[in-house]
């Protein structure tokens, strides 16, 4: 039956590009509004023919799935111009009658489960492709969440800003120690005043951080402590004795100061 339908869109494609067309007109006059949109109507068209006849040379469901995906048009505008053309093919098929009933019948369900085979893949293919743009913007947003930033020689900022989970400490952590061992970084101030909460887990986290740092030779000091998330450790019972803290980032800068021996003096103007 495949075969049968692929002959029969084969013998009988003008005529039902002309009637979707008119189709369109009626059912979706806004695509024809003014030339601009008809323009781009033409090409959609166009372009959409242009798939059904290689799809009618290769019989390959696959490349037309990838060819409907790589439209530039959002799948739910692209999914009512493929409905229009189903009907329209319905249509040219009950006007030719060249088909007993029973052919008929069994033609048209053929062509409900091939459209519904094209409508589930290209789902998905839109749907792997949205997950993908979605993983590396995560990914993107989370290293710019978490920038490296040099003040002094040997000595680096961390700000972090927003939550922290498993997946984003490991994030930080590489991007810390990868600092630390480009910079040769001595200090390191993990700025967390951006960080809205910090419970066991956070904590947990940031300890590791910190651990790591002193593994490859370095420093690490813990900045921004405000005063109710020290009140939060401190009813938690979190053990902050092996980490160095601060309750702002200008009183780290200082520690590190005096740490690598450096002073800031004021300049006089002559």
């Amino acid at each position: 039956m495949k075969t049968e339908i692929i002959q029969f869109l084969g013998e009988y494609l003008d005529d039902i590009e002309n009637r979707w067309r008119s189709q369109l007109q009626v059912e979706m006059p806004e695509l024809f509004i003014d030339s601009l949109r008809a323009e781009l109507t033409e090409r959609t068209i166009s372009k959409a023919i242009k798939m059904i006849q290689s799809y009618l040379k290769h019989e390959d469901l696959d490349l037309l799935v990838k060819e409907i995906s790589e439209v530039e048009k959002p799948i739910r505008k692209f999914i009512p111009l493929l409905e229009s053309f189903e009907s329209s093919t319905y249509d040219v098929l009950l006007e030719k009658r060249s088909k007993t009933p029973e052919e008929l019948v069994t033609i048209l369900q053929s062509i409900r489960r091939v459209k519904k085979l094209i409508y589930t893949k290209v789902v998905d293919l839109y749907e792997e492709r949205y997950e993908k743009i979605i993983s590396l913007q995560k990914l993107a947003l989370r290293e710019l969440s978490t920038p490296i930033m040099p003040i002094f020689d040997h000595v680096i900022v961390v700000p972090i800003i927003g939550t922290i989970d498993t997946e984003r400490a490991k994030q930080i952590m590489e991007n810390v120690l990868n600092a630390v061992v480009k910079n040769k970084s001595k200090i390191v101030l993990i700025d967390i005043t951006g960080v809205p909460v910090v419970d066991t887990v956070v904590a947990h986290h940031l300890i590791q951080v910190v651990s790591a740092v002193h593994i490859v030779g370095g420093k690490s000091m813990l900045v921004g402590i405000r005063p109710e998330i020290a009140q939060t450790l401190v009813t938690l019972g979190i053990d902050l004795s092996s980490v160095s803290t601060l309750g702002t980032l200008q009183e780290g800068v200082q520690k590190a100061l005096q740490l690598t021996n450096r002073t800031i003096g004021e300049v006089n103007e002559q």
